[in-house]
């Protein structure tokens, strides 16, 4: 399913094109950093299975746009969506709930096993 290989030349078209894959597939779309020692180039690559869009550089000047988009990705990567979160409250609510309804439940026993023994006086 892989469809090819694409190098850019200018980080400008980089970007954009990494963005255009991140907002085409961000379930599946991963970013890579790695410095190759042997010749001092920072090889950036972004893919989404299908296609990889690399850039190479040996710029200095680069080393601040790639962090602006180390950051962008960061974001992009770890951003919650508002269903997510909604979701979780959900969960949390119900578990707490559920939570609640097993100590209620609890405390209704002692109190029918104290009644049963004798033993309960209503706060008396």
């Amino acid at each position: 399913f892989f469809f090819g290989s694409m190098y850019v030349t200018s980080f400008e078209e980089f970007v954009a094109e990494a963005e255009r894959l991140f907002t085409e597939d961000p379930n599946n779309t991963r970013y890579s950093m790695k410095f190759r020692h042997c010749d001092g180039q920072v090889v950036l690559k972004v893919t989404d299975n299908k296609s990889v869009i690399s850039y190479k550089t040996k710029e200095h000047s680069d080393l601040k746009l790639m962090e602006k988009l180390n950051n962008a990705f960061l974001h992009h990567f770890t951003e919650v969506s508002p269903e997510a979160v909604a979701m979780e409250l959900d969960e949390r609510n119900r578990a707490l709930e559920k939570q609640q309804q097993q100590q209620q439940a609890k405390k209704q026993q002692q109190q029918q096993q104290q009644w049963r023994q004798g033993s309960y006086h209503a706060g008396l």
